[in-house]
């Protein structure tokens, strides 16, 4: 696991990098990644072509309200992967940011269920 998560940090400082080079923007990285390293423009470009297709089928997801059949097969193949960075990323930060507040559901009145001390969640 430490190793996943070893990737999976490598990756966000890989990211936080090409958004800081300015290939692409992310107001809400620098948020989570607090180490900085340099890459090569080669890899910055890859770091900008992922992001640009996540972008994509998000902006698409978001716009139409359902998601289309390439991100179902995506989700799908990450079930089966098991892959943390897959679609681990900060873009699921932009779904909630591209509702207004009158658009979220409000807990209201329904109380939040107390923790269980017995529960064996790793979480």
């Amino acid at each position: 696991i430490k190793a996943v998560q070893g990737t999976s940090d490598d990756a966000a400082v890989s990211k936080l990098c090409a958004a800081t080079k300015g290939y692409f923007k992310d107001d809400f990285l620098q948020h989570f990644v607090k180490r900085t390293a340099k890459r090569s423009p080669l890899i910055n470009r890859g770091y900008y072509a992922r992001v640009a297709a996540v972008n994509k089928i998000l902006d698409e997801f978001l716009s139409h309200g359902a998601a289309p059949p390439y991100l179902t097969l995506a989700e799908e193949k990450q079930k089966k992967n098991k892959k943390a960075g897959a679609w681990g990323g900060i873009e699921r930060v932009r779904i909630p940011a591209a509702f207004p507040p009158a658009a979220t559901p409000s807990m209201g009145s329904h109380p939040r269920p107390a923790p269980s001390s017995s529960s064996s969640s790793s979480f």
